[in-house]
Parts: structure tokens; sequence; C-alpha cells
């Protein structure tokens, strides 16, 4: 591969991962993937 190929992969690949690693990190607290029906009329 060319040396220029490589450098986009690296790069495109690390910032993939920190907007992945962000994106966990924000929604991992506060996240409910699933309310009652109870829940969400009260």
């Amino acid at each position: 591969m060319p040396d220029k190929a490589v450098k986009i992969l690296l790069t495109t690949g690390i910032l993939c991962t920190a907007f992945a690693g962000l994106l966990w990190a924000t929604m991992q607290d506060g996240t409910q993937y699933y309310l009652e029906v109870e829940e969400v009329m009260a």
C-alpha cells in the first residue's frame, strides 16, 4: 500500500474510534432503552 493510503486509513480508524468512544461515554449513564406505558403516561 502506498504511504498516503496507510495514513488515510489510520486517521479514519482513529477518528471512528474516538467518535464511538465519545458516543458510548455520553450514552452510558442515563440511557434507558425501554419505558413501560405507565411510566410514559405518569
